[in-house]
């Protein structure tokens, strides 16, 4: 395919069809979508640390890729079976590590969750990209390197507590298996049953 600078009649080099491409097809942060925006910020692979900066409870329904079972039984067919999803829970003012593929879905939940809670008018401000950006930047402490984490730490109930924040186990009271029991809390502990 040969295109044709207008008006000069010659064909056109790489550099200018690159030029003209890229020119039009650069999507500004105000065009980019709240998920783009998120994914932009760090790679699923990630350990990010996220706040709730809420004044109410902030929940979250994640299942782990991990989890999937996939079966192709022949060449035409393949089926993806979910893991048991689970709930996880940030109450006003917690922060945890989360891998990056499970800040993804918390952080656009969070974002429509937050809007809807404290804007009567949602829809001035939901797609507004200067708050999204500025509420992203709020809950989004950082990226954590998650051997830092684990080598400060001595101990193995320290570990646990470790692989509990980083959502490795449903042993935490925050963290759910979805359609099951909370467990109870151990004796000595004042927490309620919920």
């Amino acid at each position: 395919m040969t295109l044709l600078i207008e008006g000069k009649g010659n064909m056109a080099n790489e550099n200018d069809i690159l030029a003209q491409y890229g020119a039009n097809n650069i999507a500004s942060d105000n065009s980019k979508s709240l998920r783009d925006k998120i994914y932009d910020k760090f790679r699923p692979t990630d350990f990010i640390r996220v706040i709730n900066i809420d004044t109410v409870e902030f929940a979250w329904v994640y299942t782990d890729p991990a989890d999937e079972i996939v079966e192709q039984p022949d060449r035409y067919t393949r089926r993806v079976t979910h893991g048991q999803p689970k709930v996880f829970k940030l109450k006003p003012g917690e922060s945890r590590v989360i891998p990056g593929h499970m800040a993804y879905i918390m952080l656009e939940a969070f974002y429509k969750t937050y809007i809807q809670h404290n804007f009567p008018k949602v829809a001035s401000v939901m797609n507004d990209p200067a708050y999204q950006e500025k509420i992203l930047n709020e809950v989004i402490i950082g990226a954590e390197n998650a051997l830092d984490i684990i080598n400060s730490q001595n101990n193995k109930e320290t570990i646990t507590t470790i692989d509990d924040e980083l959502g490795l186990t449903d042993g935490d009271s925050d963290v759910t298996t979805a359609g099951s029991e909370p467990k109870a809390p151990a004796s000595g502990t004042n927490k309620a049953r919920k």
